[in-house]
């Protein structure tokens, strides 16, 4: 159930935001972000926007799936929450996918001019850290390090 209400959540909170963002518009927010409305019509940073939208959708689904399966066989606490986050941002930027077709970027952090590469989202940044946390994961029971 925990894994459910998490993912649910993370989707929630990255709907509720690219709203937000879109309503909100270009602007500055904070001294070191910029909220922009970006329309990404490619895959990870906006990258191959010229593939054919059935085919980002299939492979999504897929890779989905596999997240889905993974996440039913961990008995790790540290991977279930990791699995979580990676499914709830995908199935965020998923849904954008389905309901737009692209999905919608609006966070710019920067220092005075150097900016972040590219905006992203609230979905980009649980699967970063979905990714960050198996690859600690990994390291911490590879060597039995317990959590």
């Amino acid at each position: 159930m925990f894994k459910i209400i998490t993912i649910v959540i993370i989707i929630c909170l990255d709907q509720f935001t690219k709203h937000w963002a879109i309503q909100k518009g270009p602007c500055e927010f904070l001294s070191f972000l910029n909220i922009v409305n970006l329309w990404n019509h490619g895959i990870t940073f906006g990258i191959y926007q010229s593939i054919p939208a059935y085919i980002v959708i299939g492979a999504t689904v897929l890779i989905m799936l596999y997240i889905v399966w993974e996440l039913r066989g961990t008995k790790r606490k540290l991977d279930q929450i990791a699995f979580s986050f990676i499914l709830g941002g995908a199935l965020g930027n998923f849904i954008d996918r389905i309901r737009l077709g692209f999905v919608v970027d609006f966070l710019d952090f920067h220092i005075g001019t150097v900016h972040y590469p590219w905006p992203f989202n609230i979905a980009d940044s649980f699967i970063i850290c979905g990714i960050g946390l198996l690859i600690l994961s990994h390291f911490l029971f590879k060597h039995h390090v317990r959590l």
